[in-house]
């Protein structure tokens, strides 16, 4: 043959596949063949003494011009230095001697000085040509489309695109008609972003919406009834009279047997109060010793973090697949703070920086670990041993470009222009540069440094000790590096700053409390004499508080209950609920006659019979509210509601046993007589009689509730706030910043200030997708088998999803199925693949050059490191702006490719465990808001039987948790892990305020206005008291540094205002509305016999002072 090379080769194609610029001949014979022959024609012409070398030569130069090399569907034409070769075999003499034919093929300077694939090379040894079609061009509609096995040709399909033996990728993305994916994963659809109904904050809107259009219904409810009951027999009960009769009954027997319980209580203990306070002492003690077994959570970021929450999941889950350890990330800021460097210099400084952490030794019982370990240079290798870092390639910084080297750096001419063409372009590599990067036309103004470390538990306490290390270098870091300022953020200084924030407000928090107390000693009693005073029983309610909290968090700590932070704050809470009781018992039992008559234990009995039943529905609506509470999924939430759940169990027993025992005391001292009383005669005066404000109050007070005009005006000013906070709820915005957790003056406050200088922050997701079942079961994670067509199918509709998506800026290197299927479409593979032929192809693919490349990358996961088979798919993303929404929208994209590949792929981001607590906070209040107020509706239906105060109480709420929502947009604050706890205590405190008012008013007889009047002053003062006393409680938190307590001083502000509006406004104006029956003018109603001027309102019509 003329040409040898061509024996045994299947040209003009590799392994079948025609490409274009080859002969389109049908059998592998008849293009052997024909090429030999136009060889041979060429070869004629030669002389016939060539030396053997030079005829070789030649014979391979002439062969290559005959059959031209093929690279991505083109013909290629010859490297110069396949000319050159032959050349220097045939020699000068030799070729002066050729034809001038000869000697003009021979012109090297025509060919192209490259090398494979801009030019085909190959030269005289090869066993067979060595260039290949990479990429098949099947768009030449006279060319077959098939593949040769041997002599005989296989016919292959066309796709709609017009491509042999192609995907339809190429211009469809269903296969069916030409055109491309939304964002999710939808052919020809218009979603630029795909996500979740749960992440909307319209939702806040929503539910104030409904809540406006509850409470509007129940308004022309109560206008239609009003008017029906102008004529007494249209007002019959409803459904019906004997149904009304029925209620009223039950309802009767409920009231009797509290008041009979409670007035049995107060009777056992007002006889024998030293027992009982010793009895309460001994029980505090005793469950206050299970405090030996708190258990704390101190991790801030892992108690607002969902039970299951996917973040989590999808942590575990990439942990599984990959073998790697958690990662937590600690970010350098290098700000320029002097001109007087070039940028060399400052480069240099920062290298300086880098090195000193580099320098970091943390001595442990294990040895001595450092950043790097053994290793020398980032790049260099890895030390998992002796090292801090979570695996290769953990340092980000611009200083890579140098490799971290100072020689390296110093011999660079421009360091700025290598930062501008490595940063140059819209590729993943540049974009996540430039997110490291500030700079002008010739300097370095700022530059960041990220190092990722291991998070594994095992290596929790070196890293902190690192990260702690680290503040230090930035806080000395001026003198080694003058032309920087360096701010360092860690979640160990993150919680340190926290702990300082905490710590210097604690004496803020004592002075609240002893603001408090100074309050309740002033006004707890209606005397300010020494005799008749009781001053000490407000160290009395404070003392219970106490006791009661004692025994409530000895108790949650026996059974396993953690600790966390934001338990601090069921404190107050407790302490709000608890004061207040207090106020509603003293007032009711000075109520009662204090002429010679009933004794001691007697009084206390009334007193308690009266207030007992108020100050239970009180309490159990918020022991269920906040029980009910601890169902959300945060475990911050979930130890808050059972710490306060308990809490509030706890201080209602030791409201009716410890207070009411020291209460029997301080009765005792008080109905003293002047001759074993050892207090002068001059500080024992007599009663204060109503003056000046007071007689202000009382007659507002009838006002509120007699006169058209100011209901009116209050009706009126509620409905309007009510649609105000419903407009503007819509506009609540949702999340919290590392940053507003902490004082200004920190140094993580310092961080984030200065980080405004750089671009806006990137992150970096990745999608992982499961081909083996080796991760464990719990994860919950699919198999999705390569060998069937359905996962490459979900596996490109996924990626092009993902890349049609305006969450995501580029994808890291090439999705490694694409560059599969490409090189098995050029060895002319038949579609469709078993698992046997898969398997080896996938085997030979990952172990090619392209394949490692691949892999190094991170495009795929094998079983074992470089030997074993293909776990999982890996696409690495770039995102910009990565806020919850878009954690959320990139979910969904996956969710939506899931159907396809058997729930076998997850997303994954680092931040995703912070995003996670703002993108189901929502859905996580709403639900626990939406729990708290059925509980209450069914504690006062249970307790009470009495539907018309159950639907009260219910709209009351209601109005509350919107009137709250409008506080929140009012005062700036946003809905997150500071503002949910304060937004959850108003719906147990309004419930306080409220529940006060509504058990006096239908626990009287009389019309609907003289009750509301009766209410308003008989339990009014109490309720004001306690919620002034809860606000200046609150006082000195106003002036904190940390927002922590600045937002728990609005949330519990605006808890008080809007509490004691609706409870002192609303409510009284809203019932002095409700219809008159004749019932209500001739009996009493629910239980209570007792007469008006025994409730709230004396003999002469004015309330008692």
């Amino acid at each position: 043959m003329a040409c040898p090379e061509l024996e045994g080769c299947r040209f003009p194609h590799q392994d079948g596949l025609f490409c274009e610029g080859f002969l389109g001949l049908v059998s592998e014979t008849e293009n052997v063949s024909a090429l030999d022959g136009l060889a041979a024609q060429s070869l004629a012409g030669l002389p016939s003494f060539l030396p053997e070398s030079c005829a070789r030569a030649l014979r391979s130069f002439t062969c290559q011009e005959i059959v031209p090399g093929c690279a991505h569907g083109k013909s290629l034409p010859i490297c110069r230095s396949v000319c050159q070769a032959a050349r220097e075999r045939c020699g000068t003499l030799v070729l002066a001697m050729m034809p001038a034919s000869a000697q003009q093929r021979l012109d090297c300077d025509a060919f192209v000085d490259g090398s494979w694939p801009e030019c085909a090379e190959r030269d005289e040894t090869s066993d067979c040509f060595a260039s290949s079609c990479s990429s098949g061009s099947y768009s030449l509609q006279d060319r077959p489309c098939g593949f040769c096995n041997g002599n005989e040709f296989t016919q292959l399909a066309m796709d709609v695109c017009g491509v042999c033996n192609g995907d339809n990728a190429s211009c469809a993305c269903d296969g069916l008609s030409v055109g491309v994916l939304d964002a999710c994963g939808q052919c020809e659809g218009a979603a630029t972003a795909c996500r979740y109904l749960e992440s909307d904050p319209r939702m806040v809107g929503f539910l104030c919406t409904a809540c406006c259009v509850l409470v509007l219904v129940a308004a022309m409810l109560l206008i239609v009834r009003k008017r029906l009951c102008k004529h007494p027999r249209k007002c019959g009960s409803i459904p019906g009279p004997a149904v009304g009769q029925a209620v009223s009954t039950v309802a009767q027997y409920v009231a009797d047997v509290q008041s009979g319980c409670f007035c049995s209580t107060g009777r056992l203990v007002a006889r024998r109060p030293w027992c009982i306070i010793a009895a309460a002492l001994l029980l505090a003690a005793t469950c206050g010793s299970g405090l030996l077994w708190l258990q704390v959570d101190e991790d801030v970021v892992e108690i607002w973090v969902p039970f299951q929450a996917e973040s989590v999941l999808n942590r575990d889950r990439l942990q599984a697949l990959t073998a790697r350890p958690p990662s937590r990330s600690v970010s350098v800021l290098l700000v320029s703070r002097s001109l007087s460097f070039s940028s060399k210099e400052s480069l240099l400084q920062a290298l300086a920086v880098h090195n000193t952490l580099v320098d970091i030794v943390i001595n442990s019982t294990a040895g001595k670990r450092s950043l790097l370990g053994a290793c020398l240079a980032p790049t260099a290798c890895y030390d998992k041993d002796g090292g801090l870092l979570a695996g290769p390639d953990s340092i980000l910084s611009p200083l890579q470009l140098w490799g971290f080297g100072e020689g390296a750096l110093e011999s660079d001419p421009d360091p700025v222009q290598q930062l501008k063409s490595a940063v140059e372009g819209t590729s993943f590599e540049a974009a996540s540069l430039g997110q490291l990067l500030a700079w002008d036309e010739d300097r370095v103004h700022a530059l960041r440094n990220v190092y990722v470390l291991d998070g594994s538990l095992p290596m929790k306490q070196h890293i902190e000790q690192w990260e702690t290390a680290a503040r230090h270098v930035a806080m000395t870091a001026e003198d080694r590096s003058p032309a920087w300022s360096v701010h360092v953020f860690s979640q160990r200084g993150l919680a340190d700053d926290l702990e300082d924030a905490v710590d210097s407000d604690v004496n803020s928090i004592v002075l609240g409390y002893c603001l408090m107390s100074v309050y309740v000693s002033a006004f707890i009693g209606r005397h300010v004499d020494l005799q008749r005073g009781r001053g000490l029983m407000a160290t009395a309610a404070m003392l219970s508080v106490g006791l009661a909290t004692l025994t409530a968090f000895g108790l949650c700590a026996a059974i396993g209950v953690r600790y966390n932070a934001t338990v601090s704050i069921a404190i107050f809470v407790i302490m709000g609920v608890g004061v207040d009781d207090s106020f509603l018992i003293v007032r009711t039992l000075e109520e009662e006659d204090d002429a010679e008559g009933p004794g001691t234990e007697e009084r206390i009995a009334k007193a308690l019979g009266k207030a007992g039943p108020s100050v239970l529905l009180s309490s159990t609506t918020n022991i269920l509210a906040f029980a009910l509470g601890a169902g959300t999924p945060m475990p911050a939430l979930i130890s808050f509601c059972i710490y306060t759940s308990v809490g509030m169990a706890t201080d209602f027993a030791f409201q009716v046993t410890f207070f009411v025992a020291m209460l029997a005391l301080d009765e005792r001292r008080r109905r003293c007589s002047p001759s074993c009383s050892i207090i002068p005669e001059f500080c024992r005066v007599g009663r204060i009689h109503s003056c000046g404000w007071k007689g202000l109050l009382e007659a507002l007070s009838k006002s509120l509730t007699s006169s058209a005009w100011l209901r009116s005006a209050v009706l009126l000013l509620w409905l309007t706030l009510m649609t105000g906070s419903t407009v503007v709820a819509f506009d609540l915005k949702v999340g919290l910043e590392p940053q507003e957790l902490v004082p200004a003056s920190s140094m993580t406050a310092a961080y984030f200030r200065q980080l405004a200088v750089l671009p806006s922050e990137a992150e970096f997701p990745e999608i992982l997708v499961q081909h083996q079942e080796i991760a464990d079961p719990a994860l919950d994670l699919g198999v999705a088998p390569l060998e069937d067509a359905s996962t490459q199918e979900g596996l490109l509709h996924l990626y092009d999803s993902l890349i049609a998506s305006t969450d995501v800026i580029d994808s890291f290197g090439s999705f490694w199925l694409k560059t599969f299927k490409e090189a098995e479409r050029e060895r002319g593979s038949p579609p469709g693949w078993n698992s046997v032929s898969l398997t080896g192809k996938l085997e030979s693919f990952m172990n090619s050059s392209e394949g490692r490349s691949l892999e190094r990358a991170g495009a795929f996961v094998r079983t074992a490191a470089s030997s074993g088979s293909l776990l999982a798919t890996r696409i690495r993303l770039l995102s910009k702006d990565y806020k919850p929404w878009k954690m959320l929208s990139l979910r969904a994209t996956v969710s939506e490719a899931n159907l396809r590949l058997e729930k076998a792929a997850f997303v994954y981001s680092p931040s995703d465990v912070y995003r996670e607590q703002d993108a189901v906070l929502i859905q996580n209040t709403t639900a626990s808001l939406l729990f708290m107020l059925f509980a209450v509706l069914a504690a006062v239906f249970v307790l009470s039987f009495n539907f018309a105060m159950m639907a009260a109480l219910t709209l009351a709420l209601y109005s509350c948790c919107v009137h709250m929502f409008g506080w929140m947009v009012l005062t700036g604050l946003k809905l997150n892990s500071l503002s949910v706890i304060p937004l959850l205590l108003s719906v147990g405190l309004c419930v306080d305020y409220c529940a006060h008012i509504a058990h006096s008013f239908w626990h009287m007889s009389g019309s609907s206005k003289s009750r509301a009047l009766a209410a308003l002053q008989g339990r009014g003062p109490a309720v004001l008291h306690a919620g002034i006393s809860t606000g200046l409680s609150q006082m000195p938190l106003a002036f904190s540094q940390s927002a922590v307590f600045t937002t728990f001083f609005i949330m519990m502000t605006g808890m008080v205002l809007v509490g004691l509006f609706h409870a002192l406004c609303v409510l009284p104006v809203c019932l002095s509305f409700l219809p008159d029956t004749e019932g209500d003018k001739d009996c009493c109603v629910a239980g209570s016999a007792t007469p008006p001027a025994k409730i709230g309102i004396s003999d002469g019509g004015h309330p008692p002072l």
